[in-house]
């Protein structure tokens, strides 16, 4: 679930629209979860790789480090 999930937010970023809806997220990849932070409950990703959009309720994957 948590890789369908990183996949959503890796074509929405390859798209040009990095931020998408938790819900949207969520209806994508078919989860029976109610928020997005409960799929990632207690994994490192959660806050590093995946890190809030700027609207409430959206997440988007984190801006790569500059070489």
């Amino acid at each position: 679930m948590q890789a369908a999930c990183v996949k959503v937010l890796w074509e929405a970023r390859q798209n040009g629209t990095p931020t998408v809806g938790d819900a949207t997220v969520l209806e994508l990849v078919e989860s029976d979860s109610e928020r997005l932070s409960l799929v990632f409950r207690d994994h490192a990703a959660w806050g590093t790789m995946i890190v809030e959009g700027q609207t409430k309720g959206t997440h988007r994957l984190a801006d790569p480090p500059e070489a």
